[in-house]
């Protein structure tokens, strides 16, 4: 059996790419019908052969398993044990979809996988000031589409997943102290006040990926729906499970759930 590798130094040159005000790269600086590429592109029967399927887990701190010690805890190890193929990690910690397709070159596509989960978005929602997104909902949207048609292009299968919800935590006075915690206690809750709250926030970005799923055909894991009926502090690190006032991340039990969400689907298609 094939163990789960990490994300590591490649010295393959990537293909240049350019960046905009919205957040998003844009391949040879031209992103024009570019759906309409990916529509045919998705409708093209993706052959397997007998041969043992390789999967690239590619995303943020989520699927590189922050916070979790042991290697073998992390989601991405659990599934390759259930599956028993590789998977290989290239999760990046703070990573938002404009910074994975930068690196998707040398740290994907240079694989040749036969299956990338795409699992980005947390990053990407959270507020810089009052207005403004770290990568805007059209920037993510136009990422995320490059993501799928690179993959596609290399004839691997993309499946997407959506990120699960997290813990609000106190407002405080809205700035950051004085009695904010969890997601607020790092991010002044002040500035989702007029898209209804960080969770409305990423949930934007959840049904943009949903979109995509339904408008391409491409298979999605709904880990964001799923974790509304969870009881959040048993999946994510809590002051209660750990030192930590996160709300954000997978621990030990998470991880678990991400595993046996994606070892459900993988096993319906291996």
């Amino acid at each position: 059996m094939r163990k789960s590798v990490s994300h590591g130094e490649r010295n393959n040159p990537s293909v240049k790419l350019k960046e905009n005000n919205l957040g998003e790269y844009y391949i040879k600086g031209n992103n024009i019908n570019l759906e309409e590429e990916l529509v045919k592109d998705l409708h093209k029967e993706c052959e397997k052969d007998n041969r043992e399927a390789k999967i690239v887990a590619f995303g943020d701190s989520l699927t590189f398993g922050y916070g979790i010690t042991r290697e073998e805890d992390k989601w991405t190890n659990i599934l390759s044990k259930e599956l028993g193929c590789e998977v290989i990690n290239a999760g990046v910690c703070g990573n938002t979809s404009s910074q994975g397709l930068e690196r998707i070159y040398n740290d994907v596509l240079i694989h040749k996988p036969d299956y990338v989960i795409i699992n980005f978005g947390m990053n990407d929602h959270f507020m810089v000031n009052r207005n403004d997104a770290r990568v805007s909902l059209e920037g993510y949207r136009n990422n995320i589409l490059n993501i799928i048609r690179l993959v596609r292009e290399q004839g691997a299968s993309p499946i997407l997943v959506i990120p699960h919800r997290f813990i609000e935590g106190c407002a405080g006075n809205g700035n950051m102290g004085e009695g904010a915690s969890y997601y607020y206690g790092r991010h002044p809750e002040k500035w989702y006040r007029n898209v209804g709250g960080a969770l409305n926030q990423l949930d934007n970005y959840c049904e943009v990926l949903r979109d995509l799923a339904s408008e391409l055909k491409i298979p999605v894991i709904d880990i964001h729906e799923k974790s509304k009926n969870l009881d959040l502090s048993s999946i994510l690190i809590t002051l209660e499970n750990s030192s930590e006032e996160d709300g954000v991340h997978l621990n030990e039990k998470g991880a678990r759930f991400y595993g046996d969400m994606l070892k459900e689907f993988f096993h319906n298609v291996l």
